[in-house]
């Protein structure tokens, strides 16, 4: 499979500007009092030394918003934060809900961007749309611990574990990954025969999707991808197979070396032997019927063993 190219800005983490986000300072604070400067604009609450204290708004003069907890002027406690930034292909809005210590987010929160560009993607890229950060941050430049997701204009999610201002762990729904509880049998490994026929370089796998046979699967030890045909994918959508369109366009690039179209589908239940996987993702080949078994399939086991000499494939659970 072609591998597309991802373009991501580099860019600050500062927060976003929301329309659909209200401060209703009015309810919070029982004295409203105002703040009138060339740098910003505060309404909200204030202390007997006339410092922001308590619940209010502050507007700054770039845009900028923080509503929410004050102490002696500066930002403590709950709040919102909001902010709009621009950078080479467009603009990015930036959002933080959470908590400030001392003028600096400092606890749990969420921070979302939302990217928008001015200029078309170019072919074979796709870009960054939002970043969700949810989790514990040291400061809005500072994610700490927690789940960062990318989701970009084409489907792609990705999600990544946070610890120690560090991602541990990284996954996204268009890869397969190997989980026990996906796995339904009740050996520990079973042995399948690989079909041959009249090719000794090219071996047959039947497969079955929710009952639905498949027996022109090709296994391939050197592919990436785990591809249905188009044939076999207008056979099991007619069948009334459960598939989900994950909403995600693909390149493939075939024995021509032609790029070719395919979309992104997940499978409730894929049986090969006396195994039945869950939640199998695959790339349907909108313009060819070859369906192709690669390592993104044989990654859903724990182990896989091909013996070449007696045409037997061991899956491990």
């Amino acid at each position: 499979m072609k591998k597309l190219k991802i373009l991501i800005p580099c860019l600050l983490l500062l927060p976003f500007l929301n329309n659909a986000q209200k401060c209703d300072v009015k309810s919070y604070c029982n004295n409203v009092e105002y703040i009138n400067k060339k740098e910003y604009k505060y309404e909200g609450c204030l202390n007997t030394e006339e410092k922001m204290h308590g619940y209010g708004k502050k507007t700054y003069s770039n845009g900028d918003i923080y509503c929410g907890n004050w102490k002696n002027g500066v930002k403590h406690g709950k709040g919102t934060f909001t902010s709009k930034k621009k950078f080479t292909e467009g603009t990015v809005e930036y959002y933080f809900d959470g908590f400030f210590k001392e003028d600096i987010a400092k606890g749990n929160g969420i921070l979302t961007a939302i990217y928008k560009y001015e200029k078309p993607v170019k072919e074979g890229y796709y870009r960054l749309i939002k970043q969700t950060k949810k989790g514990v941050f040291k400061s809005l430049d500072s994610f700490y611990e927690g789940v960062l997701m990318n989701e970009y204009d084409n489907g792609l999610q990705e999600i990544e574990n946070w610890q120690y201002a560090e991602a541990v762990s990284k996954t996204d729904n268009q890869t397969n990954y190997y989980d026990p509880l996906d796995i339904v049998g009740d050996d520990e490994k079973i042995t399948v025969l690989l079909d041959a026929r009249n090719n000794e370089k090219k071996y047959y796998i039947q497969m079955k999707f929710e009952g639905v046979s498949a027996d022109d699967c090709v296994f391939d030890t050197g592919a990436e991808t785990f591809m249905i045909g188009k044939r076999l994918f207008e056979k099991l959508t007619f069948s009334g197979v459960e598939i989900e369109d994950l909403l995600m366009n693909g390149k493939l690039q075939g024995i021509s070396k032609k790029a070719v179209n395919g979309k992104y589908v997940r499978f409730k239940e894929v049986s090969i032997g006396d195994y039945t996987l869950k939640n199998v993702v695959a790339i349907v080949n909108l313009e060819s019927n070859y369906t192709l078994i690669g390592m993104d399939f044989l990654v859903k086991f724990s182990n896989v063993q091909w013996d070449m000499k007696n045409k037997t494939l061991d899956l491990y659970r």
